[in-house]
């Protein structure tokens, strides 16, 4: 019988760096329909010994942004690399590479959000070649909170949804929407907010047009949402827009005889804060993950150009933007949308 020795975790550095002679790249994740310069996160015993390797395979040397000392560079690279899935860079044979399109400034904002303060490692931020900065981290506690977090999260998921379950069986199971159960006539126009397309009803039930093709509204959310959700499943009233209004918030409207909103089904229609409105309003663009590039445009971090996926969706919500299409105010936002 062969023993193993305990694993001990690898000390020494995780490092993120640039260089310019790497050609520019299509960003991912949220910011598709950029060109980013990768970035490149790895790990290392030394990292200025490490960036001198890296250095003789190109012909202009790496910048180097951060540097993070750590117990454990495996660990702590991977759950980097893990909090940046989304914008990793991959083979033409699908195998994963330390690279990331995505822009510098969201990679390091992504980091210093993920380590919290107060703890014994420390995370150097570099500018030419000099530290302007270092910050305190306390990697494990900060995850271990955030899975608790996580854990209560599910459960109270978990019991709401037996609940509604529960009412459902008393009370009977909801019927189908159906515009003619809501008013809407044939014909009428509607707005597929994720990407400001527009469509027409063609019957009283579910059904609508575009292109000259006929779908159903949940139909229509898997053939053209641009951020798919894995499971494939859409609550298509969820998406659509009549007059400025969301279809499930006119069947509540008009199924509302005295009673209260079922706030189980209809939970986060109403906002209140920076925060509340980003995800309600990156929920209805299909993907509520993508919450924190819309609180960037709000914070007036960067612009919102004509061709991106999320300009639409806040012009319907009543956000104005200046001529350099940054965010004016994003508090007078509908209220609900």
């Amino acid at each position: 019988m062969t023993s193993t020795s305990e694993f001990k975790p690898k000390s020494g550095y995780v490092y993120v760096v640039t260089n310019e002679c790497l050609k520019q790249v299509n960003a991912k994740g949220v910011f598709r329909g950029k060109k980013v310069r990768a970035v490149k996160i790895g790990n290392a015993k030394d990292f200025t010994n490490r960036l001198g390797s890296l250095n003789t395979a190109v012909y202009e040397n790496f910048d180097f942004h951060l540097g993070i000392k750590t117990d454990d560079v495996v660990g702590l690279e991977g759950l980097i690399h893990t909090a940046l899935q989304d914008y990793r860079i991959y083979t033409r044979d699908g195998n994963k590479t330390e690279f990331f399109a995505c822009p510098l400034e969201e990679v390091i904002f992504r980091i210093k959000k993920l380590i919290s303060r107060g703890h014994k490692e420390n995370v150097e931020e570099y500018k030419g070649g000099k530290v302007i900065g270092r910050h305190g981290a306390g990697i494990r506690a900060n995850i271990e909170r955030q899975q608790l977090r996580r854990k209560k999260a599910m459960t109270l998921a978990t019991d709401k949804a037996k609940c509604a379950r529960d009412d459902v069986h008393k009370k009977g199971r909801a019927l189908p929407f159906s515009f003619a159960s809501v008013g809407i006539s044939v014909g009428s126009d509607l707005v597929f907010m994720p990407t400001g397309s527009v469509v027409k009803v063609v019957d009283g039930k579910n059904k609508i047009s575009f292109d000259g093709n006929q779908y159903s509204l949940s139909g229509f959310c898997k053939q053209f949402m641009p951020n798919r959700s894995p499971s494939g499943a859409y609550q298509g009233p969820k998406f659509f827009y009549f007059k400025g209004k969301a279809l499930v918030d006119i069947r509540k409207d008009v199924g509302r005889s005295g009673s209260e909103p079922n706030n189980d089904i209809e939970q986060g229609e109403h906002w209140k804060g920076k925060t509340q409105l980003a995800r309600l309003i990156a929920r209805r663009g299909g993907n509520e993950g993508a919450y924190g590039g819309i609180l960037h445009l709000f914070s007036r971090k960067r612009p919102c150009g004509a061709n991106s996926k999320w300009r639409v969706p806040l012009e319907h919500a009543g956000i104005k933007f200046d001529t350099k299409d940054y965010v004016v105010d994003w508090s007078v936002a509908n209220n609900p949308l």
